[in-house]
Order: structure tokens, then sequence, then C-alpha cells
């Protein structure tokens, strides 16, 4: 009795560190393959909502910018053309990662402005200095630069890898801790079948816990980034509302796994529990 006291105990202590294992893998594996992945930033910094906010703010600001400077707002307005601003949001966050310029002032925009402000004035015999083509042209990049360029992120490449690194050590630690429960619930039982039910049932609640957690995070708004201009804030916060999201499908998949495994093993439990009570029926017929 006391031997199968101890070893039920060990075994709900087993399927509880599953359960607590798992939830912290599932973390590790979707840190990895988001804020520990380049592609998931570019991704997420140049999607076409991003863009169509980002056209908005560019139409306000050259308006303005036509007023000041006495010059049609097409001759602003049409960088959005020669320039794709979903195309330019996904260079500006390519070039964050491979130490580019990821506030888009490389010139190209800045000679795009002064060249299409020169074509204007001299189809219209419009006479301008310079000087001023080259003040006005400068504020059109700043404006393109402030509004699609990324500015004060530079630390996300060293954080990337240092999330990547750090996630691939936690998942290969709790790989290794769930194998080593599994092997010791294997060994306890000599029904294999009993190990599977308790494994499963760790699995389960992990599955559950990570979905519980997920989702309580997502109501309260745990984990949000603030940061400016707000177009880039709603960026931060999406990708954060999709890592919640990836955790959430991973806990189901993770609960459904242990559901199926829990099944399976009760099946048999309960089928050779069938078996046993037929017998003994069998024996008292015969008496």
């Amino acid at each position: 009795m006391m031997l199968a006291s101890s070893r039920k105990i060990l075994s709900y202590l087993l399927s509880a560190i599953t359960a607590v294992v798992l939830v912290i893998a599932v973390i590790s594996g979707i840190n990895h393959l988001t804020i520990g992945n380049k592609n998931f930033y570019i991704k997420s910094f140049s999607t076409q909502a991003l863009a169509d906010e980002c056209n908005k703010q560019l139409t306000e600001k050259y308006k303005t910018l036509s007023t000041k400077s006495n010059l049609p707002f097409d001759i602003f307005d049409s960088v959005k053309v020669k320039f794709d601003t979903k195309e330019s949001l996904n260079q500006a966050a390519e070039s964050l990662f491979d130490e580019n310029d990821a506030t888009l002032k490389n010139g190209s925009r800045y000679n795009y402005f002064k060249s299409t402000i020169g074509e204007y004035i001299e189809a219209n015999d419009i006479k301008i200095s310079d000087k001023t083509i080259d003040i006005v042209a400068a504020e059109a990049q700043q404006i393109y630069s402030d509004t699609v360029g990324i500015h004060n992120l530079e630390f996300l490449q060293n954080d990337m890898q240092k999330q990547s690194t750090r996630s691939i050590h936690s998942f290969s630690i709790c790989i290794v801790i769930l194998a080593f429960a599994a092997f010791l619930l294997a060994y306890i039982y000599d029904k294999k079948v009993q190990f599977v039910l308790y494994f499963s049932s760790g699995i389960m609640a992990g599955g559950v816990a990570t979905v519980l957690s997920s989702l309580v995070m997502r109501l309260t708004h745990v984990g949000t980034v603030t940061v400016s201009p707000a177009v880039w804030s709603s960026a931060f916060g999406n990708m954060a509302n999709n890592i919640l999201l990836f955790r959430i499908i991973a806990g189901i998949v993770v609960w459904l796994i242990g559901t199926v495994l829990f099944v399976f093993a009760q099946h048999r439990i309960n089928r050779e529990q069938m078996r046993k009570n037929t017998r003994y029926s069998k024996i008292f017929a015969k008496l």
C-alpha cells in the first residue's frame, strides 16, 4: 500500500513537471520562431496595413509642405509611386538587420525630389534658386524618413540574436527534462499504459496552461510595447498579438496530442479491466 501510494504521488509530481516544462518549451519554441527570427520582424514591419497608415501620414505632411513651398502637392505625393511604400518598409526592415540605412536617408529619395522639382520649374519657367530646391528636397526626404524609415531600433538585431540563443537553450533543456520525466514514469510502471496515462495528463495540462496564460496576457495587454511614432507602436502591438496567437494555437495542438494519448491509454485500461471482470465472472460461474 505504501509503495503504491508513493508511486502515485511521484506520478502526479512528474505529470505536473511535464505540464510546467511543456509550457516553457512552447514559449521558447515560439520565441525562437518569432522574436528570435529576423524574418518575423521584416514581415511584421512591411504589412499593407502599416503601408496604408504611412501613406495617410505622408499625404498630410506633404500637403503642409506643398503649402509651405508653393509647389504642387503631386510633386511630393508622387514619391509613393516611385518608391512603393510597402516595399520601402520592407527595405527599411531588412536594412535594420544587415547594418544598412534603415532610416531610408541614403539619398535616393532626395535625388528624386530634387529632380522632380527641377523638372516642374523648368517646364513652367519658374525661378527658384538651387539652394531653395535643395532645402525643399531635403525636407521632403526627411518627412519620408520620419514616416516610413525605422529609427532608434538598432538594438533589435542584438536582442534578436540573444533571444534566439536563449530560446534554443531553454527549449533543449525542456526536451531533456521531458525525456527524463517520461523515462521515470515508464520505469516505475510495469504496464506501460499507466505511464502513457500519467504522461498524457501532463501534456494536456501543459496545453491548457499555455492557452489560458496566453489568453490572460492578451486580455490584460501584458507584453505590449509603446514606441514612437504611433504607427510603429501599432506594428509592435500586432507582433505581440501574433506571438500570443501562435502560443494559443501551439497550446491547443499540445492539448489535442495529450488528449489522444490519454483516450488511448484509458481505452486500453478499460479494456484490460473488462477482460479481468469477464475472467472472474467465468470463474464464479463455474463455482
